[in-house]
């Protein structure tokens, strides 16, 4: 699998990563399959699962080397409530979880707890990022992201000087932002020194925007452009296209797997994001990052996209 070079350190991680943000202490055996395969990138978050995803993802990292590479942010954190329900909810977690499974109460009855809204501040940023490192059992985060963080929010001074003197003193490799891509042109103007990197979602039919030193995509799959929806709906525009990129777009989620093919092989030096609760389609994403064979039909695709966005299926 392509590797990549993350910022300020140099380490170096594999370009496809995998996004925790659905995981469960039940699932934690996706975090395996996604490094036997070759992926050595985890992102999570504090707010990922209600707080608990963290401590899921330090538990598979505690036996995993230094080639393993993370992100976590902060900005959405769990609400913990009163010590009481926290102790609570530690000693009858095990039989929610059995009784959930078993459907003798709803998903709702027991739902974790709620999330809140953080201050982008030095002394909130700096308890989070301790957190953090507790849970996920490391003595340093690789990229460090404000969650969702608006322009407006990045305007304290000590808040950078804190991201700025974490990277110096070794905590973190890199900061930034993650969010929605709506807000990057925001961002990289009203706030540019929290910009180291920005993730954000993206697939390979976006509008090119301007580049930022380091980049991670993610929702490469999701086909937002209602004319290329209805081109792949097309029966006879599909074997048309087909035989223009010698590739058979008829099977079942194949322009998904191209589009994916398109973010690697457009964005080299980025990270692209995956993120999946079947261990099948984890496979499948990281056959598709290593099969060299895909480029050329993924790269013709998407020029063929380009003249559906322009209005033409022809």
């Amino acid at each position: 699998m392509r590797q990549i070079e993350l910022p300020n350190s140099g380490k170096r991680t594999s370009q496809l990563g995998f996004g925790c943000a659905y995981l469960t202490p039940d699932t934690r055996r996706l975090l395996d399959v996604a490094h036997d395969a070759g992926i050595r990138h985890f992102d999570v978050g504090r707010s990922y699962n209600r707080g608990r995803a963290e401590d899921v993802v330090g538990r598979f990292l505690a036996n995993r080397g230094e080639d393993v590479t993370v992100t976590s942010k902060y900005g959405i954190l769990p609400d913990a409530g009163p010590l009481y329900l926290r102790a609570a909810r530690k000693l009858l977690g095990p039989l929610v979880r059995r009784l959930r499974r078993g459907g003798a109460i709803s998903q709702a009855a027991a739902a974790p707890p709620p999330m809140r809204r953080a201050a982008f501040t030095a002394d909130e940023a700096r308890a989070s990022l301790e957190t953090s490192l507790r849970l996920l059992r490391r003595d340093r985060l690789d990229l460090f992201l404000m969650h969702e963080a608006t322009p407006d929010e990045l305007q304290d001074e000590g808040l950078l000087a804190f991201l700025q003197g974490s990277v110096a003193s070794g905590l973190i490799g890199a900061f930034g932002v993650g969010g929605p891509s709506a807000r990057k042109a925001a961002l990289l103007q009203q706030a540019p020194g929290f910009c180291q990197v920005l993730q954000f979602d993206w697939t390979p039919l976006d509008p090119r925007a301007p580049d930022v030193p380091f980049s991670a995509r993610y929702r490469v799959f999701n086909r937002t452009n209602d004319r290329v929806r209805a081109a792949l709906d097309d029966a006879a525009i599909v074997r048309t296209w087909s035989d223009r990129i010698d590739h058979d777009l008829a099977r079942p989620g194949e322009a998904q797997r191209l589009l994916l093919k398109v973010a690697l092989e457009t964005r080299p030096h980025d990270l692209i994001l995956v993120s999946s609760t079947n261990p099948d389609h984890i496979l499948a994403n990281v056959e598709t990052a290593e099969d060299s064979r895909l480029a050329r039909p993924a790269l013709a695709l998407a020029k063929l996209f380009e003249t559906v966005t322009t209005g033409s299926t022809a």
